[in-house]
């Protein structure tokens, strides 16, 4: 039986063995590892699905992730951005860079599982205007 979907696992390039082992220690059939810098790159393919977890920790990579987000989103491309509040005036620049392109929301505590929730974990969904 193959599977329904594939998920693409991106980072630097220094980082695709690590994302390789992995997919084979948790034996991921429908998993693949693609280098993708969000100074430079873009995929061949435009994802039903975009899970950033804590990409906005460091004020630096803003930019380069509101940029990369613009590039491989497609107009169906729903994203999913969740992170650990650190500084909220950093967050809110990057949440003025990613509104430039995307519209989005904070999925509610309520909302998400029981057992994963934190209350120091903010998960925001967005799209493509």
């Amino acid at each position: 039986m193959q599977p329904k979907s594939t998920v693409v696992l991106t980072d630097k390039e220094e980082l695709i063995p690590l994302l390789q082992r992995n997919i084979e220690l948790n034996n991921a059939p429908n998993a693949k590892v693609q280098r993708l810098d969000w100074n430079t790159d873009s995929t061949d393919f435009e994802p039903d699905v975009i899970l950033v977890s804590d990409g906005i920790f460091a004020s630096d990579l803003h930019q380069p992730l509101a940029d990369v987000l613009h590039r491989v989103a497609g107009a169906k491309t729903r994203v999913l951005l969740a992170y650990e509040s650190r500084v909220f005036s950093d967050e809110v620049n990057f949440f003025a860079l990613w509104s430039q392109h995307f519209t989005f929301h904070d999925i509610k505590p309520a909302d998400q599982h029981p057992v994963m929730r934190s209350e120091d974990i903010f998960v925001f969904e967005g799209r493509r205007k």
